[in-house]
């Protein structure tokens, strides 16, 4: 098997970043002693294997880690829009908003930079 360290310095920081959320979502597995984060944690773990080995179908594994942060995003805030947001302002409600839109910003441009990357690896 061989490792490609020549990889463009973008991707490094998408690897660290999915290193720093993989650390993350193992911290949350076991102080919470919830499973239900083991599906994101195997992905994330996932796909920095397959960045770091340059395997074509890691884009679609960052893909889908984009896809799945972003449900589960969408979830949370349907989930206590009903609760919290009813009694707050405007202004509030947006300022609340505002750090899982850059998480979802975060999560896409990722994944643009990967595709992107594995797009310019096929040229000839």
């Amino acid at each position: 098997m061989e490792i490609n360290i020549k990889k463009t310095f973008s991707i490094w920081i998408v690897i660290g970043i999915m290193i720093l959320y993989g650390l993350y979502l193992v911290y949350n597995v076991l102080s919470s002693h919830s499973l239900f984060s083991l599906l994101p944690l195997v992905l994330t773990f996932v796909s920095i294997i397959g960045l770091f080995f340059n395997k074509d179908w890691s884009r679609y594994s960052v893909l889908g880690l984009a896809l799945l942060i972003s449900l589960f995003w969408i979830y949370t805030v349907i989930t206590f829009s009903s609760k919290v947001f009813v009694s707050e302002s405007m202004g509030y409600i947006i300022i609340s908003l505002i750090p899982g839109v850059l998480m979802l910003a975060l999560c896409f441009g990722c994944t643009a930079i990967v595709f992107m990357y594995f797009k310019k690896l096929k040229k000839p």
